[in-house]
């Protein structure tokens, strides 16, 4: 027995339990953000653009890869790259995507309806595949990019109010 009771053994794995550093943050927890509203803004910004872009009747030209329009896929899987990083893992993220597969096929359907812009079931198609292409690279290390230009940011202005 111990000092403390507890069978030597015990002892010495509740005393090496208690030099552990704090485990590492679950990637499923949300981060936490100085700038939240910036963030958001930003990506509400993104996504009216996108919008705008897809409605205007100036279109820009298609970049296209073979059958895939590079700029639908791409600009889709920014916005889900970027809110990604913004929410925490799992329904939220499926959320994001659902939310942004909606965007996208909502916007195909607009397009149809002004006479000037054409419906295409492989933009929607490009769209899915840039949302989850996005969400691919956020569960990366890449996806902690967001938060570590934040945490520099909040270190700069803690600098600067002193």
């Amino acid at each position: 027995m111990s000092a403390c009771g507890l069978p030597a053994r015990a002892a010495a794995v509740y005393a090496c339990a208690a030099m552990r550093p704090e485990p590492a943050k679950h990637p499923s927890t949300a981060p936490r953000l100085a700038f939240p509203r910036l963030w958001r803004a930003i990506g509400w910004a993104c996504v009216a653009l996108v919008v705008y872009l897809s409605l205007t009747p100036d279109p820009l030209p298609p970049a296209e890869l073979g059958d895939l329009d590079v700029a639908h896929a791409a600009a889709y899987a920014w916005l889900a790259f970027w809110f990604a990083q913004l929410r925490r893992r799992g329904v939220p993220w499926i959320a994001t995507a659902a939310a942004l597969c909606a965007l996208g096929i909502g916007l195909e359907v607009l397009q149809g309806w002004t006479g000037y812009r054409t419906f295409s079931y492989a933009d929607m198609r490009d769209d899915v595949l840039g949302v989850a292409a996005g969400l691919a690279l956020a569960a990366t290390p890449l996806g902690a990019i967001l938060p570590a230009v934040d945490a520099r940011l909040a270190r700069v202005r803690g600098a600067l109010q002193r």
